[in-house]
């Protein structure tokens, strides 16, 4: 299977996003907020009426919260979570299921909603 570009820019906005908030670890919230920051699919959340900025202010207060996860290494890589790992492996999974050779942003958009016990789960939740 190869590597989507947009997929692998995504995925690098999230790490960066941790960087950002000095992180130890990647988590799926990270990654929504990448997601959703993303522009075709900001824009494609939007169609549908949610309030993409609501939802982005949101999530950066709760990834500003997430002071137990704090490094005090600047030189630090901060390391992909368990639940992120499983985003990740259940949205690869999708694809090949479907016989199509790259994620999307839809893959991981429907892996993340079925991560039930995640703050990224709920964001989806509360702005539909």
């Amino acid at each position: 299977m190869q590597s989507s570009p947009e997929i692998e820019n995504i995925v690098a906005r999230s790490i960066e996003s941790a960087k950002k908030y000095q992180h130890e670890y990647v988590t799926i919230e990270h990654l929504l907020l990448a997601l959703v920051t993303h522009a075709p699919f900001k824009k494609c959340l939007n169609g549908f009426n949610v309030d993409t900025e609501m939802m982005i202010q949101e999530i950066e207060q709760y990834l500003n919260s997430l002071q137990s996860i704090v490094s005090t290494d600047p030189n630090m890589q901060p390391k992909r979570t368990n639940a992120l790992e499983r985003v990740m492996n259940r949205s690869v999974t999708q694809v090949l299921f479907t016989g199509r050779r790259q994620v999307s942003t839809i893959d991981l958009y429907m892996s993340i909603v079925s991560e039930n016990n995640s703050h990224a789960h709920y964001f989806l939740l509360k702005y539909g």
